[in-house]
């Protein structure tokens, strides 16, 4: 119950490096997970780095609680989709590089959610035949979600200027990631060189406690966002960004103007 209060409240005390309550408490909390994990990928790009065209596809879900004490439901998923656009023709000759490489939209989107559900499902169970008191500490079941099996908000090439991890609900100085989360953005590649493009983008996301985020106006208020432009050098097994990001959305999370990342994944 001490860490749901701290959570609930909202508690962002800097100054102290000792650990926030929501982290100590589940420091001295023995537990036993035992989990099902299933993972769909489907990828039709034609390049890991710079696509031009198709898509990349993820869904994963683990289901916690066929044994152990913990007991939760994770799903997560996420698409990229990659467009071509229309050349620019010119009379050039030989032929420049407008006519060899075309400018590239990327769009993607990002959800997932983490739940308890032997709490859920044996409250339904005991209602609807009338078992057992009105209490509920005698329902069995996690009340929350370990920090340690929340979902951890992406910073990097999917939320460009914010740091991995260091994102939505916090405990003093500690954040304590998120069981909802809602992330997308949008970005266009224009060739430079062949090994060099120039991109703009804009980021936005939401990551927070189910039980802070009721209507859209939530996902909204509690939402971070970010827009710039960026420098992008394509490998074969991911891309190098260099940029700036401009803040459009802070809420008292950290923030770099100035970025790098290195990543296979991004809006």
């Amino acid at each position: 119950n001490n860490m749901d209060d701290m959570e609930d409240n909202g508690m962002m005390n800097g100054g102290n490096a000792i650990s926030s309550p929501s982290i100590a408490d589940e420091s001295t909390m023995m537990s036993a997970k035992s989990s099902l994990n299933y993972r769909y990928v489907k990828d039709t790009r034609n390049h890991p780095s710079i696509p031009s065209s198709g898509y990349l596809m993820t869904a994963e879900t683990e289901i916690a609680g066929i044994g152990g004490d913990v007991d939760f439901i994770k799903t997560c998923g996420s698409i990229y989709y990659h467009w071509s656009m229309p050349r620019i023709t010119t009379n050039v000759d030989p032929p420049d590089l407008t006519t060899k490489l075309s400018s590239i939209l990327n769009i993607g989107i990002q959800t997932g959610f983490v739940i308890p559900w032997k709490r859920k499902l044996y409250s339904r169970f005991s209602s609807n035949r009338n078992i057992g008191g009105n209490n509920d500490d005698d329902i069995g079941g996690d009340k929350h979600i370990r920090i340690i099996d929340r979902l951890i908000p992406m910073g990097g090439l999917q939320l460009r200027g914010f740091e991995h991890g260091q994102i939505g609900p916090k405990d003093r100085n500690d954040y304590v990631h998120c069981d909802f989360l809602l992330a997308g953005g949008l970005s266009l590649c224009v060739p430079i060189f062949e090994w060099l493009y120039g991109n703009i983008f804009i980021n936005v996301s939401h990551c927070n406690l189910l039980r802070n985020t009721n209507t859209i106006s939530d996902i909204i208020n509690n939402g971070v966002a970010s827009s710039g432009l960026s420098i992008v050098v394509p490998f074969p097994v991911g891309r190098l960004e260099i940029g700036y990001a401009y803040p459009l959305k802070v809420n008292d999370n950290p923030f770099s103007p100035w970025f790098w990342a290195f990543d296979v994944q991004f809006f």
